[in-house]
């Protein structure tokens, strides 16, 4: 019976020390950005949630907000997502550079813009 009941606490603690180690692992894998265009007319505020593969974005100052999902490969970031009803995106930032491309197709007008720029990762100040 004690045997039993030790080897059952002993798979508990295992348990709860994998599941701490893989909690503050998913914590670290958030990735926070401000991409900014060059013309320097807005910037976007992008977060990057590794472990689902899905990103947040926050568009044109903060005035849109969208949920994409991530494409991770070793070169880049490839975000897709669409802005309500007003846009369809793409988003491929460089994991070297922080260069990003962002191509958006306007709904209404079928019309493609392509903007370029750079990001910067932000660090948590708390």
């Amino acid at each position: 019976m004690w045997k039993d009941s030790k080897i059952n606490m002993k798979k508990l603690l295992g348990i709860v020390v994998l599941g701490l180690l893989f909690s503050e692992n998913a914590k670290a894998e958030n990735i926070n950005l401000t991409c900014t265009v060059h013309d320097g007319s807005y910037s976007d505020s992008v977060t990057i949630y590794k472990p689902i593969k899905t990103a947040e974005i926050k568009h044109l100052n903060n005035v849109f907000q969208s949920i994409g999902s991530v494409e991770i490969n070793t070169d880049s970031y490839d975000i897709s997502g669409t802005i309500d009803k007003i846009a369809d995106y793409r988003y491929i930032i460089n994991r070297t550079t922080g260069r990003f491309v962002n191509n958006m197709l306007y709904k209404k007008t079928g019309k493609l813009k392509e903007n370029t720029g750079s990001c910067q990762k932000i660090s948590q100040k708390f």
